[in-house]
């Protein structure tokens, strides 16, 4: 099952109506745990950052994160987790009810990909492996021959694949929401532009909780 991401930075006009919801406890599909060093992970991104706060120093990364999720209504989130990822497997130890494990995955790799997957699944549980084609070097379209294998994987293991996307209509049975925080955004800046995305009203909750809800399988 593939699910789509809205893309941010957002586009959208300070007049614009205000039609999110706002008693809604959201998902997200797309954060990291802020860590020491994160930075140069994101050298290649770096002409893209544009808020300092996002990869600040802090003295609990993990507390940091739940008190931005807090602030900003998010009841859980989508995690990355790897083998030499620390901080995020100690986030899903000490707060299995906030955080959810994920992976992210390079169609580029073929079957060390799949063999990745399946690792992830195997010691995190992973809940979804999550692609982002634009970034991925070389990039790969989402209908690449590249993504059939990664595809297939999710199906065998029974989980969805999330990529980069939107939708309103036909799609909004898809959508999930997805921030950049911490790479590039803080969740104030996200949450500040997210209501005037032209959403439906009846595409709001479904954004943002009640398809996570479903894809992965988790009681509301």
């Amino acid at each position: 099952m593939e699910m789509g991401y809205p893309a941010f930075p957002l586009q959208f006009q300070e007049d614009s109506p205000l039609a999110m919801s706002t008693d809604v406890k959201s998902i997200d599909f797309m954060p990291g745990t802020p860590r020491a060093g994160a930075k140069p992970s994101y050298d290649f991104m770096q002409s893209l950052l544009k808020d300092e706060e996002s990869l600040g120093t802090q003295d609990d990364y993990i507390r940091h994160a739940l008190d931005e999720m807090d602030a900003h209504g998010i009841e859980r989130a989508l995690i990355g987790v790897g083998l030499e990822d620390k901080t995020g497997q100690r986030a899903l130890n000490q707060h299995p009810d906030r955080f959810l494990p994920s992976c992210g995955v390079d169609p580029n790799r073929g079957i060390d990909a799949l063999r990745h997957i399946e690792r992830m699944h195997d010691e995190f549980g992973i809940l979804s492996a999550s692609a982002f084609p634009a970034v991925c070097v070389p990039q790969v379209p989402i209908d690449d021959k590249r993504c059939y294998p990664v595809c297939a994987k999710c199906c065998e293991l029974d989980i969805p694949k999330a990529i980069t996307d939107c939708a309103n209509t036909r799609g909004a049975d898809k959508i999930l929401c997805a921030g950049y925080f911490p790479m590039g955004l803080s969740l104030a800046r996200i949450f500040r532009g997210m209501p005037h995305v032209p959403f439906r009203d009846e595409v709001w909750p479904k954004f943002l909780r009640e398809n996570a809800l479903r894809v992965l399988k988790l009681e509301g």
